[in-house]
């Protein structure tokens, strides 16, 4: 396997945070103290720290309330109900993020994070997940990343291994 990790001389971080996902409810419902809540407990669960880069996907609709709570993010925008996650995983450039981040940090439990998750896994990156709650990580994250790396906004504490049951088709935690 090629190793990526070379020129990586320092710890650096990267958020990739579907910010409606993390608000666990229909965001266009969502007043923008909901963006401010999950904004502030995102930051203290994940341990953000300055200098950490921050991109943010979600629906247009939602684009001004994710760059106002996130002023130092790259907002990526897309339609649709899955906007959020397509507009991050659209166009990540994954040789470029091995040589030039450490830590990778899903702003999501959504399950089509989960082989960029094993991807990065393979290239040596840290990936840690940060979901709303327990509930909102789906199996197949869950069986990516180790549950000691990923973290809630609801408690802010780790998770203690797998669901017992995975979540069914068709559901919203894919």
């Amino acid at each position: 396997m090629e190793s990526y990790r070379s020129g990586v001389t320092e710890a650096k971080v990267l958020h990739l945070i579907d910010i409606e996902n993390l608000l666990g409810t229909n965001p266009r419902e969502a007043p923008t103290e909901a963006f401010e809540r999950v904004a502030k407990r995102y930051k203290e669960v994940s341990g953000f720290e300055a200098g950490d880069h921050i991109h943010i996907g979600c629906n247009q609709a939602n684009s001004f309330s994710a760059k106002a709570v996130f002023p130092e993010s790259v907002l990526r925008v897309k339609h649709g109900k899955d906007g959020g996650e397509m507009a991050i995983l659209g166009d990540l450039d994954l040789p470029f993020i091995a040589r030039t981040y450490s830590r990778v940090i899903i702003g999501s439990g959504d399950g089509a994070f989960a082989d960029l998750a094993s991807s990065l896994t393979e290239k040596g990156l840290e990936v840690r997940v940060v979901a709303a709650t327990k509930t909102a990580v789906s199996y197949k994250l869950w069986k990516v990343v180790p549950p000691s790396r990923i973290y809630f906004l609801d408690t802010g504490g780790q998770a203690s291994g797998l669901p017992k049951q995975p979540a069914q088709p068709n559901t919203p935690h894919r």
